[in-house]
Parts: structure tokens; sequence; C-alpha cells
């Protein structure tokens, strides 16, 4: 039996959303913390990208798809550097100091710093009740992650790795908006 495009498409985005879900913690893992460091950022970096450029290939190589355009490879170039190097290896960084908990509520505002990035890169405008709603949905996943967190007593203090967090959305803004 054969699914349809529509089923077959929401079953990878799907997996896709499950992948991504266990990205924060795997990372946490793999990389270790400050106090008792596992493997380098850099080596789960070039691990990633090492395992995903492999399976890129195959799937290249088996649906005999072109070589990418002259135009094509800035692009290419940009997504490269944002989603392949600067989101695992900044996020590699900053899970050495911070949790997994902690890191996703900074990487909960990567749709709409996404969103930010396509409306200046791409010229888009969406209308203002687009962008209030982005805003608030996101001020509430933030807000609701710090009071949870101080309601258990973990506290949510800022950290200065929550600046490589903030670097690691920018990177992967435009390693989407570009890819």
């Amino acid at each position: 039996m054969k699914l349809k495009d529509e089923t077959l498409g929401m079953w990878l985005g799907v997996l896709g959303v499950a992948f991504f879900a266990v990205t924060l913690p795997m990372t946490r893992m793999a990389t270790g913390t400050a106090e008792a460091p596992q493997l380098s950022p850099w080596f789960v970096t070039v691990g990633r990208a090492a395992l995903a450029g492999a399976l890129s290939l195959v799937f290249l190589l088996a649906t005999r798809s072109p070589l990418p355009q002259r135009t094509q490879w800035k692009p290419l170039g940009i997504a490269l550097l944002g989603n392949v190097i600067g989101y695992p290896l900044l996020l590699g960084y900053a899970l050495r100091v911070v949790t997994a908990s902690h890191a996703a509520v900074i990487t909960a505002l990567l749709p709409l710093v996404s969103a930010m990035v396509a409306a200046w890169v791409l010229h888009q405008r969406a209308r203002l009740g687009f962008w209030v709603c982005a805003v608030v949905g996101s001020l509430l996943v933030v807000a609701f992650s710090v009071l949870r967190a101080q309601q258990q007593g973990h506290g949510f203090g800022f950290e200065w790795a929550d600046l490589l967090l903030v670097g690691a959305v920018i990177a992967a803004s435009f390693g989407y908006i570009y890819g």
C-alpha cells in the first residue's frame, strides 16, 4: 500500500519534529557540562555534519539530483554556516553551562526570529496582527517557562551562555531562510 503524498509529508514532519525535540538533551549529553566535559562541541558539530552530509549524498545520488547552479552557492553557503556550523557549535558550548530545559526557553524563539529574518532578507511584509500574535505568543512561552522553573525551585537566571543560545537561534534562522 502506497502512502499518499500528504500522509507521507505529515509523517516525515512528525519525524523531523521528534528529531529536533531531542537535539538539546542529546547535545547536552554528548558535550557534558563545564565541570564534567565529554565530547568537544567542535567534535559533535563535525560529527553531525558528517552524518547529515553522508545521508544527503546518498539521497542526492539516488535521486540523481543535479549540482547546484552558480547562483545557488551563496545561499547554500549561508545555510551551511547557519545550520551546519553555527547552530550546533554555539548550542554545544552553551549546553555545557546551562541545562537543556533552560536552553529550550531561548531556542523557543526560533520561529519568531526566523520570521523576522525572512521579513528582512526576503522583504516579506506580514500584517501587524501576525507580528503582535507572534511576539505575544513568544513572550507567553518564555514567561510560562520562567514562572514554572521558579515554582519548581530551579530559578531562571540569565547566564552568559544565553548569548551563545541567542547566537545559535540567529544562525539557525539565517540558515533556514537561505536554505
